[in-house]
């Protein structure tokens, strides 16, 4: 079993992930691009159990952000942010930058529940827009990147098939006697 125990040695960094072409060192430590310079925890005694407490810790809003942003893009077919993992400088801005802080502010308050989440978003006014197109919205707003009414997406065929299946191989044993 590995150790989560801090004080390791530097890690051989290995560039385009080519162990062929050997990078810098990597010293022991949390990710400097993930923290602020105020907050750089002691690199003699980070572990790994510290990495994952300073990645879900609420002082670190980036993490809930991209798990609010992909639970908004697999209901709406588009994430508030156009990029499902990159919400740094090379992603996009998102379309409304307030609503993905709030999310992300009331997953974390509710312990990380993403059935919360869930809830949240299914229940809100924005998820029960028509898909109607409206002349003054789509002047505004032509490709529904503000949300003014609901995205029509191609249903999913997997799941109903394989609860067809289902359904008739329950059928068929029921009459088999099996």
């Amino acid at each position: 079993m590995p150790s989560i125990n801090g004080g390791g040695q530097a890690t051989q960094v290995f560039i385009r992930g080519n162990p062929e072409k050997l990078g810098e060192p990597a010293p022991p430590g949390f990710l400097q691009i993930l923290s602020s310079p105020d907050r750089q925890p002691d690199v003699k005694s980070f572990s790994r159990l510290d990495l994952a407490n300073e990645i879900v810790s609420p002082n670190n809003p980036l993490t809930a952000r991209v798990f609010v942003n992909r639970i908004w893009h697999y209901h709406f077919g588009r994430g508030i942010m156009p990029t499902l993992s990159n919400l740094g400088k090379l992603g996009g801005p998102p379309t409304h930058p307030e609503l993905l802080d709030t999310l992300a502010a009331q997953f974390i308050e509710s312990g990380w529940s993403i059935k919360s989440l869930h809830r949240e978003i299914m229940l809100s006014a924005t998820y029960l827009l028509s898909s109607e197109q409206h002349v003054d919205n789509l002047v505004i707003d032509p490709g529904k990147r503000l949300i003014t009414g609901s995205i029509t997406r191609a249903f999913d065929y997997y799941p109903l098939t394989r609860t067809a299946r289902l359904s008739a191989m329950t059928t068929i044993r029921s009459r088999s006697g099996f």
